[in-house]
């Protein structure tokens, strides 16, 4: 096998993925990783659906940056950025996406958090990049409380409504109950 070749191309791919991409012609004939695209793509069908078809092999994929980078949708904003990784395992999922319109945060949103809490959980680890996307200061709020609002923080503000009823973030009082209840309990959901 060329290493070079595989290395050197956006988004590396692991040898034992390289493999079974090069042996099995359904795969092969499905992603072309001659392309970025089509290099997300095969790893995103590698995290939902290669490792429980292929559970004998013992594929790890790598911290790559590019794979975390926003991806080319509509409607694409900076406070909750939809990952290229995360939106190629969404695309996976025909029930989520036909419940979803893209054009709006809230369903943008929902594929984030599907990502986190269920295509990926249990498969690998919290990369740094996913730990830097969720720790980063949130954007979309006024940062005036004893520590930063993160993006983790208000990711869980959108999708939880009891919690989004409960603290009006609007205002100082909310968004110092919102850090309250998130100390004492929402970090651990």
């Amino acid at each position: 096998m060329n290493e070079g070749v595989v290395s050197k191309r956006p988004v590396s791919i692991p040898n034992g993925l390289y493999f079974l991409w090069a042996t099995i012609y359904q795969i092969k004939d499905k992603y072309n990783i001659a392309t970025l695209s089509g290099r997300v793509e095969l790893v995103a069908w590698w995290l939902i659906n290669g490792v429980k078809e292929y559970p004998a092999l013992d594929i790890t994929i790598e911290e790559d940056e590019r794979l975390y980078e926003p991806a080319n949708i509509p409607e694409q904003d900076d406070s909750y950025p939809v990952s290229r990784i995360a939106f190629a395992t969404a695309e996976l999922n025909d029930a989520l996406m036909d419940s979803l319109n893209i054009s709006r945060l809230e369903d943008r949103i929902k594929i984030i958090n599907w990502y986190y809490n269920h295509a990926v959980k249990g498969v690998r680890k919290l990369s740094e990049s996913d730990l830097k996307y969720f720790f980063d200061e949130a954007i979309d709020i006024k940062q005036d409380t004893l520590m930063p609002i993160t993006r983790a923080m208000m990711l869980n503000w959108h999708v939880r409504e009891d919690i989004h009823s409960l603290f009006d973030l609007s205002t100082k009082a909310g968004r110092l109950g919102f850090e309250g209840w998130w100390l004492s309990y929402g970090y651990i959901e």
